[in-house]
């Protein structure tokens, strides 16, 4: 994880929570996998959700980390942190 850390691509984020959200991205883009909030209650199987390359929480106004389930390399994790360098 050490190796996440020490990215390119986070070495400008002055935000704590920019840097976390960034790292947590970086180890989906690298190993892919499902990241849930401690304080999200899960009352249903995720399992329907891994047979999609991306799926994660968005509304009308923003795309929410709090359950994110990626295959490894996604494209669309690539493209929203990029978001992060703006």
């Amino acid at each position: 994880m050490f190796e996440l850390t020490k990215s390119n691509e986070i070495r400008h984020l002055q935000i704590r929570h920019h840097v976390t959200d960034a790292v947590r991205l970086l180890a989906l883009i690298k190993y892919g996998g499902v990241y849930v909030d401690r304080d999200v209650f899960v009352v249903r199987s995720l399992r329907p959700l891994l047979h999609y390359e991306a799926a994660m929480y968005c509304n009308d106004d923003y795309f929410g980390n709090q359950m994110l389930f990626f295959h490894k390399n996604a494209r669309f994790l690539r493209l929203y942190l990029q978001t992060y360098r703006q």
